[in-house]
């Protein structure tokens, strides 16, 4: 049975950094527009590992749409793809949510929201160089979180990353998606 997941969090939790640990680095195809990136039996919505802002970042808010969409009628019927993951701020709205709870079944929809404490958040940020407005962070921490509370207890995992390496993070990810 395949998976949509939602994976939210605020900026600098490590969303796209453990995401890109799902890649198989021999075995992925992006596609170009809407962008996907696509590695074996995981689809993730934006493309991954170009550095600066790369995974769901890539997608401009209003083209939100167009991506799932494309999930829609390519990814989602695809029986090879077990887990697509729709990657932070700009899928988790309310017409995103809308979409997906219209069309996927209940128990097919998982979250995984990603904290981590303010001290170890500021000094990730910093280490690259973030130039964000600190009032707009805090705004889309608070939506993560108010978007986490859609989600019943057995579809909701939430992961603190404060002491946890990538690697681990991705582990968890994994799990969640019920990809071993």
């Amino acid at each position: 049975m395949s998976c949509v997941m939602f994976v939210i969090g605020s900026p600098g939790v490590g969303k796209t950094t453990a995401l890109t640990g799902l890649l198989d680095p021999f075995g992925m195809m992006l596609i170009q527009r809407p962008k996907w990136t696509l590695s074996r039996d995981v689809a993730l919505v934006g493309h991954y590992g170009s550095g600066g802002f790369d995974g769901g970042d890539t997608i401009a808010y209003n083209g939100a749409a167009a991506a799932l969409d494309y999930w829609f009628a390519h990814i989602y019927t695809d029986s090879s793809i077990q887990l697509s993951v729709l990657d932070g701020d700009r899928f988790s709205t309310g017409n995103c949510w809308q979409r997906i709870i219209g069309q996927v079944p209940r128990d097919q929809i998982k979250c995984v929201y990603l904290t981590c404490q303010d001290v170890e958040l500021d000094k990730r940020r910093a280490s690259r160089n973030n130039k964000q407005n600190a009032s707009w962070m805090k705004g889309r921490g608070t939506k993560a979180f108010n978007f986490s509370r859609h989600f019943d207890q057995d579809q909701l995992v939430e992961i603190d990353t404060t002491n946890l390496d990538s690697h681990e993070v991705t582990r968890l990810i994994r799990a969640a998606g019920d990809l071993t």
